[in-house]
C-alpha cells in the first residue's frame, strides 16, 4: 500500500482516504490513470460541474527564434481559477508543450493532459476546459493580448521595430480586420457586396462610398493606425515592414 499516492489522490480530489485507496488499487496504483477515468466512479457523484462557462482567458506564446507562436483560449465557471498559481502553472504547461511540439491540434493537446485537467478541477471543486488554439509560422512572430480578452499573432519581416509592430497588433486586435491588402478579398465576396448596395442605392456615388467602406473595414492596410492616425499602409512603407500574415482570437 503506497500512503503517499493516497494523500496526494485525496489533495488533488478532495475525496476520503478509504475511497482514494479503493480507487487506486483498482487501477493498480496509477494516480494517472486514476484521474482520467475517475468520471466513472461513484464516489465523484458530489460533484456536478456546471456545464456552462462564464469565464473565458486567452493566452500566448512564441517560440524562442520567434518562428512559430499559439493563442489558447481557456473557459471557467468563475475566474478565481485564472488568478490561481497552480492554474498559472498549468497554462504555461500547455503553451511551452505546445510551442516546443509545434502542436496546432486541440484534441491532441486535450489528450495530451487530460490528467491535468482533471486535477485542476478535482482542486478547485470548478469545471474547466480548453475551447481554442489559433497557431501562426512564419518568418518572424510576434503577439499582442489585450487584457486576455483578444490576442493576436502577426508574421513579418521585422523583429527590431516593435512601437511599429505594437500599433499593427493593436490594430487588429481593435478593429478586427480579415486581410491585409485589398486585393487578399475574393472577388466575389467584392461582387456580392456591390450586388447587395444596388438593390439599395440607385446613387453611383453611395455605392461607391460603401464599397470604400466595406474594403476599409475588412483590410488591415487601408485602415488608419489607432495609435497615431497615420494609414497603414504608409507605416509599412515608412519602416519598411511587410505583413504576411495574422491570426486573431477574441474570446
Amino acid at each position: 500500500m503506497d500512503i503517499k499516492k493516497i494523500i496526494q489522490l485525496r489533495d488533488i480530489t478532495g475525496l476520503n482516504l478509504i475511497n482514494c485507496k479503493n480507487i487506486l488499487i483498482k487501477y493498480n496504483w496509477d494516480i494517472n490513470l486514476v484521474l482520467s477515468n475517475i468520471n466513472k466512479e461513484n464516489v465523484l457523484n458530489i460533484y456536478d460541474y456546471k456545464k456552462n462557462f462564464n469565464k473565458k482567458s486567452i493566452y500566448s506564446m512564441l517560440s524562442k527564434d520567434n518562428k512559430y507562436g499559439i493563442l489558447i483560449k481557456f473557459s471557467s465557471e468563475t475566474d478565481f481559477i485564472f488568478k490561481n498559481d497552480n492554474f498559472l502553472y498549468f497554462k504555461e504547461k500547455i503553451l511551452k508543450y505546445s510551442v516546443l511540439n509545434k502542436i496546432n491540434n486541440l484534441n491532441l493537446i486535450l489528450n495530451e493532459f487530460k490528467s491535468d485537467i482533471e486535477k485542476i478541477k478535482f482542486k478547485f471543486k470548478e469545471n474547466i476546459s480548453i475551447d481554442k488554439i489559433l497557431y501562426l509560422e512564419g518568418n518572424i512572430i510576434n503577439s499582442y493580448v489585450h487584457l486576455n480578452k483578444i490576442g493576436v499573432l502577426i508574421s513579418s519581416n521585422i523583429d527590431f521595430n516593435y512601437n511599429t509592430l505594437k500599433s499593427i497588433l493593436i490594430q487588429i486586435a481593435a478593429n478586427n480586420p480579415e486581410y491585409i491588402y485589398e486585393y487578399n478579398i475574393p472577388k466575389y465576396i467584392i461582387d456580392d457586396e456591390i450586388e447587395k448596395y444596388k438593390k439599395l442605392y440607385n446613387n453611383n456615388d453611395i455605392l461607391n462610398n460603401k464599397i470604400k467602406d466595406f474594403i476599409y473595414k475588412k483590410t488591415l492596410t487601408n485602415q488608419y493606425s489607432l495609435t497615431n492616425n497615420e494609414k497603414i499602409i504608409d507605416l509599412l512603407n515608412k519602416t519598411n515592414t511587410e505583413i504576411f500574415d495574422f491570426k486573431r482570437l477574441e474570446i
